[in-house]
């Protein structure tokens, strides 16, 4: 009698954790019904509840169920890691985001900004100033989105010092500080510099410092053959609404290839249960089971619009910023945002190429 109630109990557990027949998991059924999106997975941490969502398949052809430990390439979403890395090093007193850039990276002396004349040709000149930290982790320093050498052979190809490098190749579109560009060069540079300052590797790192602490086991950006048979498919909507299979962009295959590299841009791969573990820690102002792993002055620095006066662009160093909100998008639609100020955070993971409404619909669900 005893085992049939545990397992009544659990069922019942089971039902409330998965939100079944919830408002939010209907507004995200809709659109798996519809063949607009594959599957998706909903989870929000409010007044000390997880609520999941999960909905349709991580597989359509062998109709495999979308679950929360399910592998995705967050893509992206790195950046949000690359800047709480960042920020545990000036924490420690060890790095300052006004820190210039070649202090780390010499070659970096030497970077030019290309101006477009008249007649369609560039001249090289000088910066009108050093390029800082600061500015590299907020998408300011003047880089393009990706240097040629990235959108020759993908973000993955390089060391992420040599990554860096090319970086300091290629002409900036304009002077350090002054406009916002969107930009996974300028993220792989601070990642060097983290790596410089550090005296370990960005995956070492992250795993030390961020991985390991908040126990997300599945967080990589060398996934195993047992996480990839664990891989939600990527999808593309192709005539009107059926959902095709699509190819991952920008990253080497196959991802257990030992010819590929950490990326701090774009590059790790993770669950939604690892990655809600990361921005619950986000939404308690920096503390994981009762360890801080940012000082409240870093979480304020990290809820603080770094991009330059005038600049419409709510960003921060890693992270975008929406009111009390921070957190950051995916390629393929995945998103997590945490919010300090009221301990909340919700994240919506997907796999697809193109655009839906089906993350907006789902949080707005719970209004």
């Amino acid at each position: 009698m005893k085992k049939i109630l545990f397992l009544v109990f659990v069922f019942f557990c089971s039902s409330l954790l998965l939100g079944a027949d919830s408002p939010q998991k209907q507004a995200i059924q809709k659109f798996v019904d519809s063949g607009e999106i594959p599957g998706a997975i909903g989870m929000i941490w409010k007044d000390g509840n997880l609520q999941i969502d999960c909905v349709g398949w991580a597989d359509v052809e062998n109709k495999v169920p979308m679950t929360e430990k399910n592998i995705f390439w967050i893509a992206s979403m790195t950046k949000a890691l690359t800047g709480t890395a960042v920020m545990m090093l000036v924490d420690e007193g060890k790095l300052s985001l006004d820190d210039p850039v070649d202090k780390y990276l010499p070659e970096f002396q030497h970077v030019k900004v290309g101006v477009k004349n008249e007649d369609g040709t560039i001249t090289l000149r000088a910066p009108k100033s050093r390029m800082t930290v600061r500015q590299v982790m907020s998408h300011t320093a003047g880089f393009v989105f990706l240097t040629p050498q990235q959108t020759q052979f993908g973000i993955d190809v390089f060391p992420t010092r040599q990554l860096a490098s090319t970086g300091a190749s290629y002409p900036l579109q304009t002077d350090p500080g002054t406009h916002y560009q969107y930009s996974n060069i300028g993220i792989d540079v601070g990642a060097a510099i983290l790596e410089v300052v550090s005296g370990q590797t960005l995956e070492d790192f992250f795993q030390k410092r961020i991985f390991n602490p908040l126990d997300m086991k599945d967080t990589t950006f060398y996934p195993t053959k047992e996480q990839i048979a664990r891989m939600a498919k990527c999808y593309r909507v192709e005539n009107g609404k059926n959902c095709v299979p699509a190819k991952v962009p920008y990253l080497q295959q196959p991802y257990d290839s030992p010819k590929r590299f950490a990326e701090a841009g774009g590059g790790l791969f993770s669950t939604p249960e690892d990655i809600m573990k990361f921005y619950q820690m986000l939404a308690a102002n920096g503390v994981w089971n009762g360890k801080r792993l940012l000082s409240e002055k870093a979480m304020e620095t990290l809820g603080t619009k770094q991009t330059p006066d005038g600049v419409p662009n709510q960003y921060s160093l890693g992270m975008t910023i929406e009111g009390d909100w921070i957190g950051h998008g995916g390629a393929l639609q995945t998103n997590a945002k945490a919010n300090p100020k009221t301990n909340q955070a919700w994240l919506f993971f997907v796999q697809f190429q193109g655009n839906s409404q089906c993350a907006r619909a789902w949080f707005a669900s719970f209004k």
